[in-house]
């Protein structure tokens, strides 16, 4: 038997060799400069068409060792960990490939499928993505950019009522995100849990509700309600689903007085009051006035 001679006792399988491919280097450990010396050898160095295809032949039905292989949580952590703070070696850069490099990129990925195509996100993973964004800030920078790459951008029908669906459907699944105005968490003693709020009004409302003793408990943003504007479909959700003692429920949208005249504004309410009719609920609007507040 043949055993490898970097002492891990496994059997050489190539004839001739006597080490298992790989472990020559096993163990061993290169100085700063013996490494910069190799990544020098082979600065500029193109293989010809013939290695090329060569090697292709050599890796062609190799199976890869990691496959069906799982990094462990505390690995995930380690790799996490170690490329903190290191800045891509493209940041800030343009210019970075020629315009003939980029061409030769873009013919050579022409016809091949990507690997992830027809697959979708579990949306156990879309959450935890939201929530890994959430908070996170954008530089003024970023945004100017964001804005430049959108500006004269026309989406079809079809995807401004695909984002309008997906946008409520990420606030269902607990997308928490509030720029414009006060937000928060507040313990309802009713719930007994932690509901968001995304205006300082809203957190006015829950106060109001566990005061009132006919309130059984409440539901925030409970589902999203499907109304049409300028021709295209888009989803609302509302404020506050109420269950009282007596059992009968009460739909509740929190506006400011002013916007209650908006033209997208009044097509929401009318298809909340819509929805509340149709399904035996009560439905009602609350402004400054009905929570106590003084209106500009």
């Amino acid at each position: 038997m043949n055993l490898c001679k970097c002492g891990c006792k496994k059997e050489v399988s190539r004839k001739g060799n006597i080490y298992i491919r790989g472990h020559y280097f096993k163990n061993k450990k290169f100085t700063s400069e013996h490494k910069n010396n190799i990544a020098k050898s082979n600065l500029g160095h193109k293989h010809t068409e013939e290695t090329k295809a060569k090697i292709g032949k050599r890796h062609k039905g190799r199976i890869s060792t990691f496959k069906g292989r799982k990094h462990t949580e505390q690995s995930k952590k380690k790799m996490s960990e170690s490329t903190k703070g290191q800045i891509s070696w493209s940041k800030g850069k343009t210019g970075v490939f020629s315009d003939e490099t980029l061409k030769k990129m873009s013919e050579s990925h022409k016809g091949i499928t990507t690997w992830n195509k027809g697959l979708h996100h579990s949306e156990e993973t879309k959450l935890k993505i939201s929530i890994r964004h959430t908070g996170r800030e954008i530089s003024k920078e970023h945004r100017d950019k964001i804005s430049k790459a959108n500006k004269g951008l026309k989406r079809t029908k079809e995807t401004r009522e695909k984002m309008s669906k997906s946008n409520a459907k990420r606030y269902l699944n607990g997308f928490f995100n509030s720029n414009q105005y006060k937000s928060g968490h507040y313990y309802s003693k009713k719930n007994d849990k932690e509901l968001w709020y995304r205006s300082s009004y809203e957190l006015v409302a829950y106060e109001m509700l566990e005061q009132l003793s006919k309130v059984k408990r409440y539901e925030t943003e409970p589902f999203a309600i499907q109304y049409e504007w300028e021709n295209y479909k888009h989803n609302t959700i509302p404020d506050i689903l109420v269950t009282y003692t007596d059992n009968s429920k009460e739909l509740i949208e929190i506006k400011p007085k002013y916007m209650l005249e908006d033209e997208q504004t009044v097509l929401k309410l009318k298809a909340m009051k819509e929805h509340a009719k149709g399904n035996g609920m009560d439905f009602s609007v609350w402004t400054e006035k009905d929570l106590n507040l003084s209106s500009n």
